[in-house]
């Protein structure tokens, strides 16, 4: 297994929001490269971290069956942000504060995916 890089995970959940963005605004074969990209994402992660792979990987399976499914983008590069700023992270990487948390919800220490009433 290859060794995870957290800014290879921001750049794959990058390229997927532009991707649901193309989506919505009539590409809907995009969707492909949606999940793709979250694929590749939880796979950059998966040997680190693999709540935050697990958490991606869940957020890929309720968009494939709802694209209206919000995916938090901004929330998971922020808790992926506080992972790099907290140098080499140990397995797994200590979830960061619950300021850098908001949005994403942890049960026993683990992330969980939960859903999003905006539009």
């Amino acid at each position: 297994m290859r060794k995870s890089c957290y800014e290879c995970v921001r750049k794959h959940l990058g390229s997927a929001a532009v991707f649901v963005k193309e989506t919505k605004m009539g590409y809907p074969d995009y969707d492909i490269f949606v999940i793709g990209e979250l694929e590749h994402a939880a796979d950059e992660c998966l040997e680190e971290n693999a709540d935050l792979s697990r958490v991606i990987r869940e957020h890929r399976l309720a968009w494939t069956d709802d694209p209206a499914h919000r995916i938090p983008f901004e929330d998971l590069n922020r808790y992926i942000k506080s992972c790099i700023l907290a140098g080499n992270c140990d397995l797994p990487c200590p979830l960061p504060s619950e300021e850098s948390m908001a949005g994403l919800e942890t049960q026993d220490g683990k992330l969980v995916v939960h859903g999003d009433t905006r539009p």
